[in-house]
C-alpha cells in the first residue's frame, strides 16, 4: 500500500515519541530528529538554522538505510550551500524580512522500493520565490537508486510512452487550458530524459513531477501525473 505522508500530517496526526539532535557538519547547522509512531521505517529530521539575514527550516526523512540517508542529506546540504552562496552580501528588502529556504517531503512505498519527493522552497530576494522538486527512488533489495536512465534500459521506448500519455492527460487540465500555452506544454513533455527524470514509484503507478516553468508559466504552479504501470510495461 502506498505510504504518502505530508509533513503537516506527521506533525499533527502522529505521536512524537522521541527527540534528539545531531550535527549536519554544514556551517553548524543542527538537525532535530523526531521519531514518529508510523508504519514507515524512518524518522523525520527537522532542519533549523537562522542567521542574521536568513532562515532555513523544514523536514527531510531519516531512514534505516545508510546509503539512502546519505543521498537525501547530500541533496539537502547542496541546496543549503547554494542558498548561502546566493545570498552572500545581499540585504533583505526590509528590516523584518529574511531570505528563506524550506524543505518538505512526501514518501511512497511500493514492494522493494522507497521513494521520496522533496520540495524545496527558496526565496533569495527575486520577484517571487522558487519552488523546486527533487525525487529519490531507492531499491531496498538491491541497495541502489533508480533513475530515468535505468527505466530506459528496461524499455527503450519509455520516453515516448511517457511523453504521449502525459500530453494527452495534461492537455485536459483546467489550469493548463486556461494558461493556453501549447508550445510550452509540448516542449516540456518532449521525450527527453530531463523532462521525465523527477518520478516516484507508487502502488498505483509511476508518478512524474513537473516543476514550475517546465510545462507552464510560473503562476500556473507545478504539476504531477500518475502513469499506470500497464502503460509503460515496466518489470520492476
Amino acid at each position: 500500500m502506498t505510504k504518502k505522508y505530508a509533513l503537516v500530517v506527521f506533525l499533527f496526526l502522529f505521536l512524537i515519541i522521541s527527540t534528539y539532535y545531531i550535527s549536519s557538519g554544514v556551517d553548524g547547522t543542527v538537525f532535530e530528529v523526531r521519531a514518529v509512531n508510523s508504519s514507515c521505517n524512518y524518522k523525520v529530521k527537522e532542519i533549523k538554522e537562522e542567521g542574521k539575514n536568513y532562515v532555513i527550516g523544514g523536514y527531510i526523512p531519516d531512514t534505516e538505510y545508510e546509503v539512502l540517508n546519505k543521498k537525501v542529506n547530500n541533496i539537502t546540504i547542496d541546496y543549503i550551500n547554494d542558498f548561502k552562496e546566493n545570498i552572500e552580501g545581499l540585504t533583505p528588502l526590509s528590516e523584518d524580512a529574511k531570505f528563506e529556504l524550506q524543505f518538505t517531503f512526501n514518501s511512497y512505498e511500493m514492494e522493494n522500493y522507497i521513494s521520496f519527493e522533496i520540495e524545496i522552497y527558496s526565496y533569495t530576494g527575486g520577484a517571487h520565490p522558487n519552488t523546486l522538486i527533487e525525487t529519490v527512488v531507492y531499491n531496498k533489495k538491491e541497495n541502489n537508486f533508480v533513475t530515468i536512465e535505468d527505466l530506459e534500459k528496461l524499455d527503450n521506448n519509455i520516453l515516448n510512452k511517457l511523453s504521449e500519455y502525459s500530453y494527452n492527460k495534461l492537455k485536459q487540465n483546467k489550469i493548463l487550458i486556461e494558461v493556453n500555452d501549447e508550445g510550452m506544454l509540448k516542449d516540456g513533455l518532449k521525450p527527453d530524459d530531463e523532462n521525465f527524470d523527477k518520478f516516484v514509484f507508487s502502488d498505483e503507478g509511476l508518478i512524474v513531477f513537473f516543476e514550475r516553468y517546465s510545462i507552464a508559466p510560473y503562476f500556473a504552479g507545478d504539476f504531477s501525473i500518475l502513469v499506470p504501470y500497464d502503460v509503460i510495461n515496466l518489470n520492476i
